[in-house]
């Protein structure tokens, strides 16, 4: 549906849960964020794309916003319908934003590789049948400015969920389409169950995109997961956001000063219902944001990382 003038949000499924595609629509051509799964594409955006008259030549980009499998995986099914569009991502986003294989292999595989968490052959299996993307053909890096006509859009880089996450901000209507840059306190299913804890990666960086949004002056905040937020519902979502990032951080340093030495695994599953009321196995992706909170600690010198039998290991530094 349109929500503001000439900016629609196409909602697509993945796994139960919401999933938006934007289209940026101005006289003078159009833009689509996000490409959904696969199946999207013929599912939802195509025929959104007929219901309001937008002629598929009309789109001259699609801007994928990071290399997350529900934000790329319709690309080619996408490429084969929009004859014009470039498709674009941060250089930091490219290589696994135009490829399954090195998504699974440097995005995922990190927590097989160092932390004997490897994805289960379902879950590869689920991705190879509904994740196909397609060639990027160049990049933005931030600052740029994308004028349709009438609409003129400001890229932003808000790294921290990935390394390299893109949004968009329409200035003259104060709207931001910020993809998945903030998840607040947990990712939702369609009838608002809780289904996962946010994915940040990078917390650092992700901070720094929190700080970034609460001083950008916006009516209207777009996210792929939740409902569109206006001014005060994104200031209490942002805040929500950092809460979950400073609560992580301070129940990661009690659990470490007892002076245990912890895997990942066994970090996450301790910590993983003192946030949420998460199914098991879906709780356990807290070791995404888990594991960049550990780096973080590593590199202010508060803890050490050790490896034994392959696994990496953490615990406060001098306790043995």
């Amino acid at each position: 549906m349109e929500i503001a003038p000439g900016i629609h949000r196409i909602e697509t499924d993945v796994a139960g849960r919401v999933a938006c595609v934007f289209l940026l629509r101005g006289a003078e051509g159009s833009v689509l964020v996000d490409t959904g799964m696969n199946y999207a594409p013929d599912a939802n955006i195509l025929p959104y794309l007929d219901q309001i008259r937008c002629p598929y030549d009309s789109i001259h980009r699609v801007i994928v916003t990071h290399c997350d499998f529900d934000h790329m995986g319709g690309g080619e099914a996408l490429r084969k319908s929009l004859p014009r569009a470039q498709f674009l991502s941060h250089p930091a986003e490219r290589i696994e934003a135009q490829s399954l294989d090195m998504l699974i292999a440097h995005r995922l595989g990190e927590f097989g590789r160092d932390h004997a968490m490897p994805e289960t052959a379902e879950t590869l299996a689920w991705l190879h049948d509904t994740v196909t993307p397609t060639h990027v053909d160049g990049v933005l890096t931030g600052g740029e400015v994308i004028d349709l006509g009438g609409l003129v859009a400001h890229v932003m880089v808000l790294p921290g969920h990935s390394a390299g996450h893109l949004a968009l901000y329409v200035p003259a209507q104060k709207v931001a389409i910020v993809a998945d840059a903030v998840l607040g306190d947990s990712l939702l299913f369609r009838d608002g169950s809780p289904a996962f804890p946010p994915t940040y990666r990078y917390p650092g960086q992700y901070q720094t995109s929190i700080l970034e949004l609460q001083r950008t002056p916006m009516d209207l905040m777009l996210t792929s997961h939740f409902d569109p937020m206006n001014g005060r519902q994104a200031e209490t979502f942002l805040a929500q956001t950092q809460d979950f990032m400073d609560r992580l951080d301070r129940a990661i340093e009690a659990q470490l000063s007892e002076g245990m030495v912890w895997t990942l695994r066994d970090l996450s599953k301790v910590l993983a219902p003192e946030f949420g009321q998460w199914a098991p196995e879906a709780g356990m992706l807290i070791c995404w944001p888990v594991l960049g909170h550990l780096e973080r600690m590593v590199a202010d010198g508060y803890v050490v990382c050790d490896h034994a039998n392959g696994v990496r290991n953490y615990r406060i530094a001098g306790a043995r």
